[in-house]
């Protein structure tokens, strides 16, 4: 059979672009594994068992969902029902503990960051790829570690767990339509809101926020889990010089420290920034972000233009996101020149779409299940009822 140029260019394209989707799933593999089995740790149950006052039991575990089975072994000792709640969005996860269907070929993945519309048939290749990458990591390794931890003496406590109730750090307004049960409960952005406008504001950033010289300014502010924020020599040359070129706007940077010589008047540096209060400031222009799902929802829910610079797991989802409602744009960790940081700043500021597009997505505080605020009692007697083993 012989094969066309184009068709040649987009295999070869397809399994260079695929093979990093690979290599990202097994850089992550080892943290992944080594968080998963932190709760197995407590494997001597008796610890919590004696803390307990007069007698009680444990009647209710929360389980993060990266750590399910052995959280669930802890929980199923204890006698106590359990719920799951999840900091990160993988719908495969979300699906495989509340029941609910998932169309794996073109429901985005942690690891093909692509709307269905614009997977290609390697795409969905990939895509199938990450959701089960992630099933059985979640899912199907920690068996065998809970198996280590507390032996094999018995069975009860290794078998499947029943759909239950899941809390996730989501907003489903912003999201692709995906199945869904009654079990799956979203609760982002359940910030009080009173809170976040009225947090202190260092005095050092009210009085460049507040400055005069500046139309308005934009918040710059990486990762802390995984450098600290931190960016390389040239790339943070890269940004000083580009955000020099705005002096109209200031940008609020938070990292520990540049260099003298990238710094400016409209440039202040903060190791550490009430980003939640700025985020909702009325001078606020944008952010960029890696778009790590707090990070992003915050934006959202402050109707705050995005710039995601995704460097791993969620983040990159969460960009897309932010594309597909054209409420921010992307730029690629690998692609930080001058130009492509200049065009992103410019492109936020000139095109109203994204500012009118904000102003249609900000996030309701639980307004998609009801006030959760004034439902809470309901949702624990709920789950109390319902989360079962």
């Amino acid at each position: 059979m012989i094969l066309s140029n184009e068709l040649k260019q987009m295999i070869n394209t397809g399994v260079q672009e695929h093979s990093a989707y690979l290599k990202n799933a097994l850089v992550m593999l080892p943290k992944i594994v080594k968080f998963i089995s932190l709760p197995c740790a407590l494997n001597d149950t008796n610890l919590i068992i004696n803390s307990m006052p007069n007698g009680e039991t444990m009647r209710m575990s929360i389980i993060d969902t990266a750590s399910v089975m052995c959280a669930v072994v802890v929980a199923r000792r204890l006698k106590s029902d359990f719920v799951f709640v999840s900091a990160l969005v993988d719908p495969m996860t979300i699906a495989y503990l509340t029941g609910a269907p998932l169309s794996i070929s073109s429901t985005m993945s942690l690891i093909v960051a692509k709307t269905p519309e614009e997977m290609t048939f390697f795409d969905r290749l990939a895509n199938i790829f990450g959701h089960y990458f992630f099933t059985i990591v979640f899912m199907q390794l920690p068996i065998p570690i809970a198996k280590f931890f507390y032996g094999q003496e018995n069975s009860e406590l290794f078998k499947p767990q029943e759909n239950t109730l899941l809390f996730s750090n989501n907003h489903k307004l912003i999201d692709w339509p995906i199945a869904r049960t009654h079990g799956l409960i979203d609760i982002g952005n359940l910030d009080e809101e009173d809170e976040v406008l009225t947090e202190k504001i260092d005095t050092k950033i009210k009085n460049f926020i507040d400055s005069n010289k500046f139309d308005g300014f934009i918040i710059f502010s990486m990762s802390t889990y995984t450098n600290d924020g931190e960016l390389e020599h040239e790339i943070m040359g890269n940004f000083s010089s580009v955000f020099k070129k705005f002096p109209k706007i200031g940008f609020i940077w938070r990292i520990n420290e540049i260099p003298e010589k990238f710094q400016a008047e409209n440039i202040k540096v903060f190791k550490w920034i009430p980003q939640r209060t700025l985020f909702n400031h009325p001078k606020a222009m944008a952010v960029i972000t890696h778009c790590g799902q707090n990070s992003f929802l915050e934006a959202v829910n402050a109707g705050l233009p995005i710039i995601g610079i995704p460097t791993m797991g969620d983040q990159f989802p969460n960009t897309q996101r932010a594309k597909y409602r054209q409420i921010g744009v992307g730029l690629s960790p690998n692609n930080l020149t001058e130009t492509t940081i200049f065009d992103a700043i410019q492109k936020i500021q000139l095109d109203p779409n994204s500012k009118e597009n904000m102003e249609l997505h900000p996030i309701p505080n639980g307004g998609w299940n009801g006030d959760f605020d004034m439902d809470k009692k309901f949702w624990i007697n709920l789950f109390s009822r319902l989360a079962r083993d």
